[in-house]
């Protein structure tokens, strides 16, 4: 190839362009080459950069000291067992050890804590501990041998179907929690397009403030998650949804509410997309699915055009016992590849409709139980005791200027960011202020926040705990005035750090250590 003409000092645009008609192909060749090159392989120089500046002692110590401080993260029990006894215990040794074993230092019964434990009615926990033992043993793998299992699981799911205006053809499982509910969608979107529309690289949408259940489900089933970034009120713009919509999008995701800023997102203008575009619409609605029902005029169901899914989990405002969730479809048609059928297995005709094959049916009989329990009265009555707290606290916060309400929260969730007049990371200051008082909440990132998930059993305090909580924080903030070089440690250190590493492989790294810590016993 003849690069002359590119260093003449003079040459005409005629010039140019015969040269291009000759050369242009090779090229483009040639620069696209380049360009793929450098975008596959900047990921792997960047990350090899990062491996070798942790060697130098700075980064090495640092790394360590974050180390030192997670090693105290859990409790150890001063009768850890490292064996199944050879010798069977009674139930004296056995409460023994239970007793022995570490306790809180917080005490959730308190309701100084971000959702975790939703209700803390006494009676509510007697009855479904006591339908739970009836049921304790039976697996509804087997409806012929507990048919009240199944006629139990079959209402739950028409309940739910009820409470989202679902029509005749609509239908849905119960899940074993809302990350089994979100990698069900998924894989159920993923065959469905495959099937119909041949697509092999399938793409889901969501912002970036979706449950990170959904990285899971896409890491696990080989799908291409896509993030659009949302704006200060924790919001996507609709229109940068609709850029990253392809030949391979499968399902465009929207929360109800979000779980880290407690806002909903534009679902009805994502069903407008979905429409266009003949791709699924998702809305998860694993954290309101028992709040949005009973919100004063609500749109968040069926009626939404375009919506062909929803997730909500009964373990949560639906009180049920833990490991309950329900996912929910437009038609037999799409739950049909959800379910997994096997007709050549010599062990007999399977099919499946979830992941597990065995089920605990004592917690479906203890989520029926509590649906029963309370009926629609009982939740709307939750639901407005909680939302009366949930703008008792927002009056409050709006007078402190250094505090910033993220976006406007539509359901249970307050999140809350410094202002400008503060630098950002202060609020991990406050956060560990506020624990140090007794409280057990959630910090966020990108941008720094934390978060206050109400429950019912905020409501069940004999004290003010809106009032409690905006108090505590104007202390959190009066201590930081009076204690700017205030040292954060534990996981507030971490989060402030990370907020400034470039390097996320580092805090990958740590995740890992702290999940290894969670298993060992010395």
């Amino acid at each position: 190839m003849n690069y002359s003409i590119i260093f003449r000092k003079k040459y005409t645009f005629n010039d140019i362009i015969k040269y291009s008609k000759i050369n242009g192909p090779t090229m483009f060749l040639l620069l696209w080459t380049i360009y793929q090159s450098y975008y596959y392989s900047k990921g792997f120089v960047i990350q090899q950069f990062f491996k070798l500046i942790r060697i130098l002692t700075p980064i090495n110590n640092q790394i360590n000291n974050f180390k030192k401080d997670m090693a105290n993260t859990f409790q150890q029990s001063p009768l850890t067992l490292y064996k199944i006894p050879n010798e069977g215990m009674n139930e004296k040794q056995i409460f023994n050890l239970i007793n022995n074993l570490p306790k809180s230092k917080q005490d959730w019964k308190l309701g100084k804590i971000s959702g975790t434990v939703y209700d803390g009615n006494n009676i509510l926990s007697t009855l479904v501990n006591k339908v739970m033992t009836l049921y304790q043993w039976s697996n509804p793998l087997h409806p012929d041998l507990f048919p009240q299992i199944r006629q139990m699981e079959a209402e739950i799911v028409s309940f739910c179907l009820d409470l989202y205006k679902g029509k005749e053809d609509h239908c849905g499982t119960v899940t074993t929690g809302g990350t089994e509910s979100i990698i069900l969608a998924c894989k159920t979107y993923r065959d469905y397009y495959k099937d119909r529309k041949g697509i092999s690289n399938p793409e889901i949408i969501a912002p970036i403030s979706v449950h990170v259940a959904f990285d899971k489900a896409c890491h696990y089933l080989g799908i291409k998650l896509i993030k659009v970034k949302v704006n200060n009120n924790g919001i996507p713009l609709v229109s940068n949804i609709e850029k990253k919509i392809n030949s391979q999008t499968i399902c465009i995701v929207g929360s109800a509410p979000s779980f880290p800023h407690g806002v909903i997102d534009p679902l009805e203008e994502m069903g407008k997309l979905a429409l266009k575009y003949d791709v699924g619409l998702h809305m998860d609605a694993c954290l309101g699915g028992f709040v949005l029902p009973f919100l004063e005029n609500n749109k968040y169901n069926f009626n939404i055009n375009g919506l062909s899914s929803i997730s909500l989990d009964t373990h949560k405002y639906g009180y049920g016992p833990k490991g309950g969730s329900v996912i929910l479809y437009k038609s037999y048609d799409l739950i049909h590849y959800q379910y997994h059928v096997v007709t050549n297995w010599p062990g007999g005709i399977y099919i499946s409709p979830s992941i597990p094959g065995s089920r605990s049916g004592a917690i479906i009989a203890g989520t029926w139980t509590s649906l029963l329990f309370h009926g629609k009265d009982g939740y709307r009555n939750k639901v407005n005791e909680i939302i009366e707290l949930r703008d008792e606290i927002i009056d409050g916060l709006q007078d402190i200027p250094e505090i910033e309400i993220v976006g406007k929260p539509e359901t249970t969730i307050v999140s809350i960011k410094c202002s400008n007049i503060i630098p950002e990371n202060n609020i991990y200051s406050i956060h560990q202020h506020l624990t140090e008082k007794g409280w057990n909440l959630n910090s966020l990132q990108d941008p720094p926040a934390l978060h206050i998930c109400l429950t019912a059993i905020h409501c069940q305090q004999t004290e003010d705990l809106g009032k409690l909580f905006v108090k505590d924080i104007n202390e959190a903030l009066q201590f930081v005035r009076l204690n700017p070089n205030y040292e954060v440690t534990g996981m507030a250190s971490i989060y402030g750090t990370t907020q400034s590493i470039p390097d996320k492989s580092i805090v990958k790294d740590l995740s890992y250590y702290y999940q290894d810590l969670y298993y060992k016993l010395n």
